[in-house]
């Protein structure tokens, strides 16, 4: 499993490669929902909605979390 070229192995054999669309694509799903929705707090500050504010950054920061646990997890 890798690609041999200048007699050089890559990944190294003890190293299996993840697949994108298992973990990573997770992570990256949900890095993406975490600045969306930190934008739109950001909105909602911009309108003088304490509540919309509040919630979404709340939101925003339990995704964060989340995706810190699957980074940890990984």
């Amino acid at each position: 499993i890798g690609n041999i070229s200048s007699s050089c192995m890559w990944p190294p054999r003890p190293i299996r490669p993840l697949s994108p669309w298992g973990v990573p694509a997770l992570n990256t799903a949900l890095l993406s929902l975490s600045g969306y929705a930190a934008q739109w707090a950001l909105k909602g500050l911009r309108q003088n909605s304490r509540m919309m504010t509040m919630c979404l950054l709340s939101f925003s920061i339990t995704v964060g979390v989340f995706f810190m646990a699957v980074q940890l997890g990984e």
